[in-house]
């Protein structure tokens, strides 16, 4: 996993998996994922408690297939992306 900046995340998640978190200032992202999904799922998801409960950032950032999506976090949070059943998926976060 590659964390480019505070504003940045690159990772390949394989099989069933989550990469490192992110901190997020809050406002307005880009979620993309492209590779192997193997009828698997690749999720963003947010933590507003440090990471303690996660919840999923919403259709757009949930993903089936190769595709992403725009997402607004509002206030700052922490931020994972998570693999269930795919083969090799690199997802890219950044803020806009």
């Amino acid at each position: 996993m590659t964390v480019e900046s505070r504003k940045k995340l690159k990772v390949v998640l394989s099989g069933t998996a989550e990469s490192d978190l992110l901190s997020w200032e809050g406002g307005v992202g880009v979620f993309e994922a492209d590779g192997e999904f193997n009828d698997g799922t690749v999720t963003l998801q947010r933590s507003v408690d440090g990471g303690t409960t996660w919840t999923d950032m919403g259709e757009h950032t949930t993903l089936t297939a190769s595709g992403g999506g725009r997402f607004v976090a509002s206030n700052a949070t922490k931020l994972r992306v998570t693999a269930g059943g795919t083969g090799p998926v690199a997802v890219v976060l950044y803020h806009l």
